[in-house]
């Protein structure tokens, strides 16, 4: 155990060594941050075969409508970070998840939205936590809400 461990600190300075190294040949205190690029999707730029293939509707006006019907906002910011997508975007991202077998990791997600999985899964978070907000009501206590549409 003891050599393990020996071992195993004489590795981690060898490699605090080589970092340093690094660091001196080119220290990059300087440089920008990667710009992430978005594609910023929308309904409008899917045609009718892609939303029947990708989101299983039959028409962009479905996605619209159930946009509007449920009044995702223009601009929806998540958590502390402030990352902001559209509401479309949101909504979009999650039917796609949500009708998707396989997450199909980082590429398909950068093809489909330009966006990482895991900035996906922020919108994910941002979705849920809408329609827990302002639509709870109809999975919870709903009888007042759907006795009047029955009768």
């Amino acid at each position: 155990m003891d050599e393990i461990c020996e071992y195993l600190m004489i590795l981690q300075e060898s490699i605090r060594e080589e970092i340093r190294e690094i660091e001196e040949i080119n220290p990059r205190t300087d440089d920008p941050l990667p710009r992430i690029e978005r594609k910023y999707r929308t309904v409008d730029s899917f045609e009718d075969t892609e939303v029947r293939q990708l989101f299983r509707f039959e028409s962009r006006d479905q996605l619209h409508r159930l946009c509007q019907g449920f009044q995702f906002p223009l601009e929806m910011v998540y958590g502390c970070c402030g990352n902001k997508f559209t509401g479309e975007e949101v909504l979009l991202c999650e039917i796609y998840r949500i009708r998707c077998i396989n997450t199909l990791g980082d590429a398909g997600w950068k093809e489909m939205f330009g966006m990482v999985q895991s900035v996906c899964s922020l919108a994910w978070n941002l979705f849920f936590e809408y329609m827990w907000t302002w639509w709870s009501y109809l999975v919870f206590k709903n009888m007042t809400y759907w006795a009047n549409k029955i009768i």
